[in-house]
């Protein structure tokens, strides 16, 4: 933008890292196999959810870049190349930094990270962990002096009230009151700020907010907070990114938070198959369908999956896990571009094993 303030010029730009993208997805799919990467490049580069990322201006197009670079890099440690763990262990934390400073729920890989590196057979390992951690914490720290400096707290970020009570607490109230999402959200922002002033320093206005969704949280059956975290994991893993490219084109349908239904499988009913946009429907269900096949595929990976390969298995899993934690009620396809590397990189291992068998067979 400072270059030429064009959107089609940014956009131009993130097209071409895209390939640098897919680039990266076929490095960390080769730490299996070969043939494995080959796969992964070509579902990545067919995956409607990855294209979202490139064609409109969204975090993730930066993110998945340095998140990717985090997960290559500290995949490279596991190689155990003494003259080289340093340099993997310091580029690991700097990529994992910037990944941070970008979307903040990087910042939660963290422990997963540590964890991973005392399972690993380096030697020194408090020291190899200390040297990632002050790397990591260097890189955050420019950020978090100027917040200090501008707000008075040395913090990444004040994101983490806005979530929770202008994201995270209307689907839960949803659930609660009967009510919409989009209904529940309105109301929920009309308290918040009959409430709150907004013209202070915005880590207060966090606290605030955080205090806010505790106390509201505490008046409803802990079953509804349940429900709400369930029904985001699915949609984060099973909506067709069709939804998020007919939402950035402004097309006209029925949103899923405008629908007032009880029972979430009513609601996915009524978004499905009673939808204002017909064509929206028919792209919605075939394209359910074809993910429900790769997730079958994803989850078929750790039956397959060589015991060489455990310890990447596992931090794809973790990666996989907290992701789903983090993002709770307001997941959607969009929210899944950070997993979709990882997702594609095991439904990649199950299609090589079948067309392995496949070929065996043959012969």
């Amino acid at each position: 933008k400072k270059i030429f303030n064009n959107v089609y010029f940014v956009i131009s730009i993130q097209i071409l890292l895209s390939f640098y993208t897919l680039y990266l997805i076929f490095l960390i799919g080769k730490f299996f196999s070969l043939n494995i990467a080959k796969v992964s490049i070509l579902m990545a580069a067919l995956s409607l959810n990855l294209f979202n990322s490139t064609v409109f201006i969204l975090t993730e197009s930066i993110f998945l870049i340095f998140f990717l670079l985090f997960v290559y890099f500290f995949l490279k440690i596991e190689n155990l190349n003494k003259e080289k763990i340093n340099k993997y262990l310091i580029l690991s934390a700097i990529f994992l930094g910037l990944s941070t400073l970008t979307r903040p729920i990087a910042f939660y890989f963290l422990p997963i990270t540590i964890f991973l590196l005392f399972k690993t057979e380096l030697k020194n390992k408090i020291k190899k962990i200390f040297i990632f951690g002050v790397v990591f914490g260097i890189v955050l720290s420019p950020w978090c002096i100027r917040n200090y400096q501008t707000f008075g707290y040395y913090k990444l970020t004040s994101s983490a009230g806005p979530n929770l009570a202008g994201y995270y607490l209307p689907y839960v109230k949803s659930k609660a009151e009967g009510i919409s999402t989009k209904e529940a959200r309105l109301r929920n922002y009309k308290e918040l700020h009959e409430q709150i002033d907004y013209n202070q320093n915005p880590f207060v206005i966090s606290n605030f907010e955080k205090d806010f969704f505790f106390y509201k949280i505490d008046d409803y059956p802990i079953i509804f907070l349940f429900q709400a975290w369930l029904e985001g994991n699915l949609k984060l893993i099973f909506s067709p990114p069709a939804i998020d490219t007919f939402y950035l084109l402004d097309v006209e349908k029925t949103n899923f938070s405008e629908i007032n239904e009880k029972f979430f499988f009513s609601k996915v009913f009524v978004y499905l198959f009673k939808n204002e946009n017909k064509i929206y429907s028919l792209v919605l269900i075939s394209s359910i369908f074809l993910i429900i096949i790769f997730r079958l595929l994803s989850l078929y990976s750790i039956f397959v999956c060589q015991k060489k390969d455990l310890y990447k298995l596992i931090f794809f899993l973790a990666i996989i896990g907290i992701n789903l934690v983090l993002t709770g009620p307001i997941g959607s396809a969009r929210y899944r571009i950070i997993i979709e590397p990882f997702l594609i990189i095991l439904s990649s291992i199950s299609i090589n094993h079948f067309l392995a068998k496949y070929l065996k067979n043959e012969k």
